[in-house]
């Protein structure tokens, strides 16, 4: 039987348990905890694979268990690894023709060379990546020189951390005071290994798609900055219970391509969000592990289908 474990948390209980029903009706031996560091996985599991969906903290702590099925690599969502692969929008930077440090002292590192995809993803961005030497004082004068170069006329910027783990949400960040203090002190960004700065930019709606050797559903889930989704309750079409709107054709022809082209590079398991710019532009906004990832108004009955799959891989290797 295939063994599934969720953990919920209070903001995110109604998604699961509508996702733990799909999973039940699938065949599933499923699990829901609260508190992940109450579970003995080894019990539990009987040395069986098992798949996990929940915070990163949890997916992190299950990780370490071999018969964990391995569809989250941390290091693959890192803006140092998908430097190398792909240009991604809003939270990572612009391509240009040759790589090189501003400031090597600083450890700022801007106009990041992308070798592949530059005629497929066309970013409209610029940014940078910082990476943090530990010296806050240090480190807050660096900030200070990226947020000059890439802040807009108002002071915002975009940072994010350069982490799969995600120490905290990329946001927008004001560069006035007390604003810039209060943010920078709640987000704990200093305690990061390296910041993704970049100029922000106006988005309108946002769209994701699950990735399981294919792309298996996708749903609208933001527009004009409000979540627009409703839990599905049933099956059926993989995008028929999905708010994707009249404009789908590019924003579903955006999604494969990207999936096409990272086929090689990424986990068995994953998310794709692309988004809209309000002056109707489409672009890959970024790439999410399926493991932590919301899973909105997708049709849950046909990922746990598609997610079977790894469980066959597993079985028959």
């Amino acid at each position: 039987m295939n063994k599934f474990v969720i953990c919920t948390t209070p903001e995110t209980l109604d998604e699961e348990y509508a996702f733990g029903m799909a999973l039940l009706d699938n065949g599933y031996d499923l699990l829901f905890v609260s508190d992940f560091k109450d579970l003995d996985i080894a019990r539990w599991s009987n040395g069986e694979f098992f798949l996990y969906h929940g915070s990163l903290e949890f997916a992190q702590y299950v990780n370490q268990f071999s018969n964990a099925i391995k569809v989250f690599t941390p290091e693959k969502y890192a803006y140092s690894y998908w430097a190398k692969k792909v240009i991604l929008y809003n939270h990572y930077i612009n391509s240009s023709k040759s790589e090189f440090r501003l400031d090597k002292d600083l450890g700022i590192l801007a106009n990041v060379k992308i070798p592949m995809l530059n005629n497929i993803f066309e970013s409209p961005l610029t940014g940078g990546l910082l990476e943090l030497s530990g010296d806050q004082q240090k480190d807050k004068e660096s900030l200070e020189i990226m947020v000059k170069w890439f802040a807009d006329e108002s002071g915002r910027v975009f940072i994010r951390p350069n982490s799969g783990m995600k120490e905290f949400s990329g946001m927008v960040f004001i560069n006035k005071e007390p604003y810039w203090s209060n943010d920078l002190e709640s987000t704990k960004a200093f305690k990061c290994d390296a910041l993704v700065i970049a100029e922000p930019k106006d988005i309108e709606q946002e769209w994701r798609f699950m990735v399981c050797e294919g792309i298996v559903s996708g749903c609208q889930y933001k527009d004009n900055h409000r979540l627009s989704f409703i839990i599905p309750r049933n099956s059926g079409d993989v995008f028929k219970n999905s708010a994707i709107l009249d404009n789908s054709k590019e924003v579903r022809m955006l999604a494969h391509n990207v999936f096409v082209t990272l086929y090689d590079y990424m986990d068995k398991a994953y998310t794709i969000d692309i988004c809209k710019t309000k002056t109707g532009e489409y672009y890959l906004l970024e790439i999410n592990s399926f493991v932590s990832a919301g899973l909105y108004n997708m049709n849950y009955d046909a990922i746990a289908k598609a997610l079977k799959l790894l469980y066959k891989e597993k079985d028959n290797g």
